[in-house]
């Protein structure tokens, strides 16, 4: 089969799923051409073995625009904009590389489907035959204003009901039927993999955390840092927590727009004498690895966050506990495997006192000796991902 892979950014975890899904596809034996802002080095690196690799790049420099505007008839506008540009890129492809493609396969979906578009208008916008890994399922757990009336095009999903599309994959799967009771075809639940790539320790900030943690017990958290990501309860819970006992580190591109003035104000005057703040971002999995595996305790105590996160397999690969929220997809994670502790992310009180005990040497022994990070790593390792991934090209 021939497959167009596309992303149209290599922020956050976005180059890593797609290096996951080269791999994947060229083990299949697929003859692959990327379409993505990375280059054909960044791409394959050491990801592809044996000589017999069909792998072609097509690295765009055009930056696909996030939604700026507002009201349903502007948001309509932005979802046939996003398809009219794929399909241009699609075109253009095709065009430099003389390759029709079976299959155009896009490995984060999620920003590209929303309501107020006809799925027979992205039928005659885009006549490729196409499907994706939807992360977020919208409306699906957190249901929208209005859920009861979302139905035909004013429902999120619809668009996945184009004929063009046979399949999805999404990670989490208590929503697959969900999913499937809206979108009536088959969803392929993926195994939410990590880059196990070795720790870059040279990374500079490395050996500055680890002499200013200085032994004492260090709480991280770590990625794209939103307000979702409960940076704010984690601050309010470290200002009590024993500063000979714990060291704080806030590491990630800082995402101003999600705070407000105050909140930005109180996180620029932190006081907290035991802590690193490093607001860049973390640009390879190599340092986002080393940051990891040099934790005692991950921090994933995330606000209304329903989803997988990356960072749960993260903290089971490199054996750290960590604290989630209550009530989540996540939270069921944790506590199957033993992963760590889950917690009212909004509850201050509550944070304290489940940092305090994991940081006890009773419960240090204790996660040692029960946790069943094994067996996650062994139910999303890479070769679930692709038999998952082959499973779906079935219907394609």
């Amino acid at each position: 089969m021939r497959i167009f892979l596309i992303d149209s950014t290599t922020s956050g975890h976005h180059l890593t799923y797609l290096r996951l899904f080269v791999k994947a596809f060229n083990e299949l034996k697929h003859e692959v051409i990327v379409i993505s802002p990375a280059t054909y080095d960044e791409i394959v690196q050491d990801n592809l073995e044996g000589g017999d690799i069909k792998l072609k790049v097509h690295t765009i420099v055009e930056k696909l625009p996030d939604f700026q505007g507002s009201g349903i008839l502007e948001f309509r506008k932005h979802i046939r904009y996003i398809w009219i540009w794929f399909k241009k890129i699609v075109d253009k492809t095709i065009q430099i590389t003389d390759v029709q493609p079976d299959l155009v396969f896009f490995s984060t979906i999620d920003p590209f489907i929303g309501p107020y578009t006809s799925k027979y208008e992205i039928d005659i916008i885009f006549p490729y035959r196409w499907s994706g890994l939807y992360m977020k399922p919208q409306n699906i757990v957190i249901k929208w204003q209005y859920s009861f009336l979302r139905k035909s095009l004013l429902n999120p999903n619809h668009l996945l009901r184009s004929r063009r599309c046979n399949t999805i994959g999404i990670f989490v799967k208590p929503l697959a039927e969900n999913l499937y009771n809206v979108i009536k075809k088959p969803v392929i639940t993926f195994p939410d993999i990590v880059d196990n790539v070795a720790p870059d320790l040279k990374f500079h900030i490395i050996n500055k955390i680890v002499d200013k943690a200085n032994g004492r017990t260090i709480v991280s958290l770590v990625g794209s840092l939103d307000k979702r990501k409960g940076i704010i309860n984690l601050l309010m819970a470290a200002e009590r927590l024993p500063k000979d006992k714990f060291f704080f580190v806030f590491a990630g591109q800082l995402s101003k727009s999600s705070f407000s003035e105050s909140e930005l104000f109180l996180i620029d005057n932190s006081k907290l004498s035991n802590a690193y703040f490093y607001f860049e971002r973390i640009d390879d999995e190599p340092k986002f690895n080393a940051l990891i595996s040099i934790s005692n305790i991950i921090y994933a105590a995330y606000i209304d966050f329903q989803f997988s996160s990356n960072l749960i397999g993260k903290a089971a690969l490199y054996y750290k506990p960590l604290l989630t929220t209550s009530g989540t997809y996540m939270a069921d994670l944790v506590e199957k495997y033993k992963l760590g502790e889950i917690v009212n992310s909004t509850d201050v009180e509550d944070i304290y006192n489940k940092l305090l005990n994991m940081q006890s040497v009773d419960y240090v022994f204790n996660y040692q000796s029960s946790n069943r990070c094994n067996s996650y790593n062994e139910e999303n390792s890479y070769p679930v991902f692709r038999e998952k991934l082959k499973q779906l090209l079935r219907f394609n």
